[in-house]
């Protein structure tokens, strides 16, 4: 083994000779296999849901909306880029390398920004990559719509998705090489998504900071030469943030090192709970010392008043959050409305995640699930008055949804359309939670899973229906607004059809309580005829004649 003469040197022998070490027992064909069929996989997937859609061409009047708003709406996702970007980098983002790294070779006599090159560059790859891929299928599918060609719709929408990935880290970098604090980085990101959004409604002409990138989405119907000084600028800054690594913090490098492991864990078993306490971690995000709101004392059971607190110290920012999120899936109701289909899955994507946000006093009962079942009470009427407080905090944030819906649409038909959509779709959403946060409940009456008792194929099977049951449920909140579409569009009105689908959706959440209040019972008497039948059989075997 040679010994190298510059400590960088070192630094990537050491390097390459783990990588060899990790890589030794890979079978490269194997490996390129996978990719291939996952590549093959994801884009099938996509031209087949493209087809599936068979969203209607858009009109001379909605091809004119989307050359005249649909630059600042680009720029709005690069601003709330930038925005999260900010508040990661005054927090301690948006890099995280292996703790041996941290404890070792960044407290070496080596220069800390040859350590952090690589691992900058790989992350400012991955947000390129996966915000190119975005846009690419965000650009082929307004292709669609527009009957123009795929490609050069799909080329433009990946180069404006790669800009905006790489924009997000970049302002994380330059917020934490800059020592910037966290009110700075929130008034600055605040400051430019406020001027953007100030610049989507057409009643107001002014004009946005970001609007040149959404305009370099339009680039295959019509080209302006200025419109590619933001990629540039935004690839200049990125390159020179990668000069100013010698100012990453250790002490925040380690500790999100640390979270970082433990929720890439969380993702891959699945656990979605998990995965948010972690990444409020990472966010420093604390609750209120003062609340906004005192609960009475005689309002309702201790259940209710202890909902009722919790919901009263929610932090600015995750109340913030929340808000967002609802205005996301309003915005998307009105798009699914005009015609993009996909964009239910958007809808109810924000109301899932909503949701989650909502059911803390309910989760943490889930979390610890002794302390539950040590009260006089059972289990499935707890569980169940804990969802009162939720219910009515996500109909309180739906009102923001129900509030964007109408500012976009501007028109009766909208209003009573976002009024009646509110509260199937955050419940819907909230109902998904339920079922996925107690997906995680132990059933107290056996130790053990039934897991134990099932071959691998059926338990892997069961595992994937746990796995999509909750978005299912939420995907069917977001659903109506299609009947309405279509009964608009054969020249009805939408409200009816849509209630009637409205009300499918309160069955179906209906059945999400039933079974939160009786789940214990049910899985009971599944697993006594289990024990019995296997009792049966064993009796039977052990009387027939050998």
């Amino acid at each position: 083994m040679t010994t190298a003469a510059h400590p960088v040197d070192a630094l990537r022998a050491l390097r390459s000779a783990r990588q060899r070490k990790r890589l030794v027992r890979l079978e490269w064909f194997e490996l390129a296999y996978k990719v291939y069929v996952a590549a093959l996989a994801v884009l099938g997937a996509v031209v087949l849901l493209s087809n599936i859609v068979g969203d209607d061409p858009l009109t001379v009047t909605e091809t004119a909306d989307v050359f005249r708003l649909g630059p600042p709406a680009v720029g709005v996702a690069l601003a709330a880029a930038v925005l999260l970007g900010l508040r990661s980098g005054a927090r301690g983002g948006p890099l995280s390398v292996e703790a041996a790294d941290v404890q070792y070779v960044m407290l070496a006599p080596i220069d800390r920004r040859a350590v952090m090159m690589r691992p900058a560059v790989q992350q400012y790859r991955l947000a390129a990559f996966a915000g190119a891929s975005l846009g690419g299928i965000s650009g082929q599918l307004l292709g669609r719509r527009l009957e123009r060609a795929l490609i050069p719709w799909a080329t433009m929408g990946a180069l404006v998705g790669a800009t905006i990935g790489i924009a997000f880290v970049c302002a994380a970098f330059a917020a934490h090489i800059t020592r910037a604090r966290r009110w700075q980085a929130a008034l600055l990101g605040l400051g430019l998504l406020a001027w953007q959004v100030a610049a989507v409604p057409s009643d107001w002409d002014v004009p946005g900071p970001f609007d040149t990138l959404g305009s370099l989405a339009l680039w295959p119907d019509r080209i302006h030469a200025h419109d590619v000084v933001l990629p540039v600028a935004v690839t200049l800054l990125a390159l020179s943030t990668l000069l100013g690594l010698r100012r990453i913090s250790i002490d925040a490098l380690a500790r999100r090192t640390a979270l970082v492991r433990q929720l890439r864990f969380a993702v891959t078993m699945r656990d979605l709970r998990t995965v948010i306490l972690l990444r409020r971690q990472l966010s420093n995000e604390q609750l209120r010392v003062r609340p906004w709101f005192r609960a009475p004392r005689r309002l309702g059971t201790a259940v209710t008043r202890r909902g009722l607190q919790s919901a009263a110290r929610l932090p600015a920012a995750r109340l913030l959050r929340m808000g967002a999120l609802s205005a996301i899936a309003g915005a998307a109701q009105v798009a699914a409305f005009r015609g993009t289909t996909p964009a239910v899955f958007v809808s109810a994507l924000a109301a899932f995640v909503l949701g989650l946000e909502c059911l803390e006093p309910f989760a943490q009962e889930v979390d610890q699930p002794d302390r539950c079942d040590s009260l006089p009470q059972q289990r499935g009427w707890l569980l169940l008055r804990h969802l009162t407080v939720p219910a009515l905090t996500a109909v309180v944030l739906g009102l923001v949804g129900a509030g964007t819906a109408m500012a976009i649409a501007r028109n009766e038909v909208g209003w009573q359309l976002s009024l009646l959509l509110l509260l199937p779709v955050v419940w819907a959403g909230l109902g998904g939670a339920v079922l996925n946060v107690m997906a995680a409940l132990p059933a107290p009456e056996l130790p053990g899973s039934v897991n134990d008792l099932l071959p691998p194929e059926v338990a892997g099977m069961r595992e994937v229906l746990r796995t999509i049951r909750p978005l299912l449920v939420a995907v069917a909140g977001s659903l109506p607004v299609l009947a309405g579409r279509a009964a608009w569009r054969s020249g009805n009105q939408p409200v009816p059809p849509t209630l009637q689908a409205i009300v499918a959706v309160a069955l179906l959440l209906a059945a999400v309580v039933w079974w939160a209040r009786r789940r214990d019972e049910v899985r009971a008497k599944a697993r006594a005829l289990w024990a019995a039948g296997g009792a049966e059989f064993d009796a039977r075997r052990s009387q027939s004649p050998r």
